[in-house]
């Protein structure tokens, strides 16, 4: 992927088109973006019209950085369901960098089309931030000084001209990035993003007959029997008053040292780590699979 940090700012992620990664515009206008060779494992949906459809959205996390090829944790999830005996296809739609924005505009492109059984769908604590498509380049900018489309506001230059530069210039790009105000946000993110959540994703799956399964990741910085960050107390919050299954790493990981698991100390699992999430969220998916009115926390109502 062409996914990068500006040395400058380090909280500014770059996704730039190149011959491994496609950038785009998603039906929902937002940017989009996928290897140039398909990763996400839907070769299975045209070979086995019986299997039950899960399909995975998510960020890096999900879409397996850190790990092996191919061993992302839901192709974990479905070695261990189809070795218990489940005819699964597992299809992840995440990719790295993607924010809440990117991961609802491709479960809109893909929801009516893959017609999903369960939708996985992956929280972590970045699914805040925006992204902006500034000529065919992805700009990942936090709390920054920008006008209304997303172009930052670094130097008294006509826009024109600024935006002209900042496209065909990479020096520019990277003094603008640099340099730009701070702007910080002091609203609350996450009340806003769950709203979203349910009126554009939980609302049309369960028109379409989808169960959505919260995920809620892990910071693999320290040991999993911290307090959890907000972001997973928010949207496990959410789970409940909504009635959905909802999964948390942290506690399913519980007894493990986050350095046994971990490929870095961010957020990304090792094939280790991949490999336990998928043997011991089997089961507790296995049963949602046969029992879709299952609700609240999986590994308390599944078991691990």
């Amino acid at each position: 992927m062409g996914l990068r940090c500006v040395n400058l700012r380090p909280s500014i992620q770059i996704v730039r088109p190149s011959q491994s990664t496609q950038v785009r515009t998603s039906v929902d206008g937002v940017p989009v973006w996928e290897p140039t060779v398909d990763t996400s494992h839907a070769d299975c949906l045209a070979k086995s019209t019986q299997a039950t459809r899960l399909e995975a959205y998510g960020s890096s996390i999900t879409a397996g950085t850190g790990a092996s090829p191919g061993r992302d944790w839901p192709a974990r999830l479905s070695e261990w369901m189809t070795t218990s005996g489940a005819t699964v296809c597992v299809v992840n739609r995440a990719q790295p960098g993607f924010t809440l924005d990117a991961k609802i505009a491709t479960f809109h492109e893909t929801l009516a089309r893959d017609r999903p059984e369960l939708v996985l769908f992956e929280f972590w604590a970045n699914d805040a931030h925006p992204y902006y498509l500034l000529g065919n380049t992805a700009y990942g900018i936090r709390s920054m000084k920008m006008d209304l489309e997303g172009w930052p506001l670094a130097f008294p230059l006509p826009t024109a001209l600024s935006r002209w530069l900042f496209v065909n210039s990479r020096l520019y790009e990277t003094l603008s990035l640099a340099f730009v105000a701070e702007a910080p946000d002091t609203s609350d993110p996450w009340r806003g993003l769950a709203k979203r959540f349910v009126l554009e994703v939980v609302a049309p799956a369960r028109a379409a007959g989808s169960t959505v399964v919260v995920v809620t990741a892990v910071p693999l910085s320290s040991p999993f029997s911290d307090a959890p960050e907000e972001f997973e107390t928010a949207m496990q919050s959410l789970a409940e008053q909504e009635g959905l299954p909802w999964v948390s790493l942290r506690e399913l990981l519980a007894d493990q040292r986050p350095e046994d698991v971990r490929a870095d100390a961010c957020c990304h699992f090792s094939d280790s780590g991949t490999e336990l999430i998928g043997k011991r969220l089997a089961p507790a998916i296995d049963r949602l699979v046969r029992d879709r009115s299952l609700t609240g926390n999986l590994l308390r109502t599944a078991g691990k």
